[in-house]
């Protein structure tokens, strides 16, 4: 598996066709996505970016589960660090597998109830960039 650069317009709409509810894209953003055989199986989108906080969304879809090697995450984080020091995430409540994801980050959580749907909370993950360099996945 590697990760492809370069394809910003290609993956971020590649994985918006994938999020429920994010029908109308995300806008001005920067992309990677996770090629394995030739085949794009994961993306992120970096979204949302506010230079004068710091601060920058993540939104990401996949096709399979493999795709979250510890070399692959690494780098996909360590690109928004080099300019943020607070990624963000949102997620729905029942997506475990993306909230341990997270946790082993070392996020933290704010639970918004109904937000998501009718009685389905959304999940904000906040990752400080001290709480990266925490990580067992941060390679310095």
């Amino acid at each position: 598996m590697k990760v492809l650069y370069r394809k910003d317009k290609e993956v971020a709409a590649w994985v918006a066709a994938r999020i429920e509810g994010c029908e109308r894209g995300f806008g001005a953003c920067k992309a990677l996505g996770v090629v394995s055989n030739d085949r794009l199986i994961a993306g992120v989108v970096y979204h949302n970016w506010c230079p004068e906080t710091g601060v920058i969304e993540i939104s990401s879809a996949a096709i399979s589960p493999r795709w979250a090697t510890r070399s692959v995450l690494t780098e996909l984080l360590n690109y928004p660090f080099s300019i943020c020091r607070l990624v963000t995430a949102r997620f729905s409540e029942k997506n475990k597998r993306v909230e341990k994801l997270w946790r082993a980050f070392g996020a933290e959580f704010v639970r918004l109830p109904d937000v998501r749907a009718e009685d389905e909370a959304e999940i904000v993950a906040l990752l400080k960039l001290t709480q990266w360099k925490k990580s067992r996945l941060y390679n310095g």
